[in-house]
């Protein structure tokens, strides 16, 4: 059954014909235990096929429903809003959402939302993206981790003084009646300067977040040694990789990956070796990006 959903998904010409195949009601009606038994996973997977055409993907989604008696989840509604949010089509996402609250097995969940603030951030919608935000109390999603995706999918998609704005502006989160991550939100903002490329901003917000008091953690270091490496200076990354030492920060693979490069750059391939040689004492095994590194670098 799962194998003629997938061929569905790249095939959409066969759906009338799958339509008559597996929902034979018009010349011999089939009992309710005769009709096809779809789960989440495979029509998840057939709604991907059809991710370059919303009409179409929106059509099976109907179909699935209506004429074999699928129940939806939320993991399935979650796909097809992802669908049409990639086409603008934000009413028709809204309208499903609706229809999510009528069911406790598709309630939406902060996996809608996340995919809402993305595709809104993406079509440069940011002031429908927050309205969006301060909606979730409607479907008990209130707290920090809506929060936290707002604002990560502002930054993802480069809205990075839009998030700065609603983190540290004027108003500064004085209505939100939770406590957010201070360390985790900086790293957010800081990621999406990184993902602009606009270096001076980041290094004034890198040094903004020591003015403020914010206490620099891992994922800080990661991102500013992976900036400094960006703009060329992978000496200053190494300095970052020190300083990290120095505060007795334990690195992950990530983190050491980045010093690996930054290290073979500007001191040669034989200290980045020596290095990965230090990385697995210390019990962080490496993995292929730190290979590719090294591979690089000879």
């Amino acid at each position: 059954m799962e194998r003629l959903i997938r061929t569905l998904s790249t095939s959409p010409s066969l759906l009338p014909r799958a339509n008559l195949l597996l929902c034979r009601t018009s010349s011999s009606p089939q009992p309710t235990s005769d009709l096809p038994d779809l789960s989440p996973a495979a029509v998840c997977d057939a709604l991907s096929g059809y991710a370059n055409d919303w009409k179409k993907a929106l059509d099976f989604f109907n179909w699935a429903e209506r004429r074999c008696r699928f129940r939806h989840t939320t993991d399935t509604y979650n796909r097809l809003i992802d669908i049409l949010g990639k086409f603008l089509e934000f009413d028709l996402s809204w309208s499903l959402i609706e229809r999510m609250r009528d069911d406790p097995l598709s309630f939406p969940d902060h996996v809608t939302f996340r995919i809402m603030f993305k595709r809104y951030a993406s079509a440069h919608l940011v002031d429908e993206a927050a309205m969006t935000c301060r909606r979730l109390d409607e479907f008990g999603l209130q707290g920090e981790t809506g929060y936290y995706n707002l604002v990560d999918a502002l930054c993802e998609y480069k809205h990075v003084m839009e998030a700065h704005e609603l983190c540290f502006g004027k108003d500064k989160r004085a209505d939100l009646g939770f406590d957010v991550d201070e360390a985790k939100i900086c790293n957010m903002i800081l990621r999406g300067w990184f993902k602009t490329g606009w270096w001076s901003k980041c290094r004034e917000f890198w040094e903004e977040m020591d003015k403020q008091g914010i206490k620099k953690d891992l994922h800080s270091y990661s991102i500013y040694m992976d900036i400094e490496c960006k703009r060329r200076k992978p000496y200053k990354a190494v300095k970052l990789y020190e300083e990290m030492k120095r505060k007795a920060i334990k690195l992950d693979v990530v983190a050491y990956n980045t010093v690996i490069r930054a290290v073979g750059l500007s001191e040669g391939v034989d200290f980045a070796i020596r290095l990965c040689r230090e990385m697995r004492e210390l019990g962080c095994e490496p993995n292929v990006v730190t290979r590719n590194t090294i591979v690089k670098l000879v």
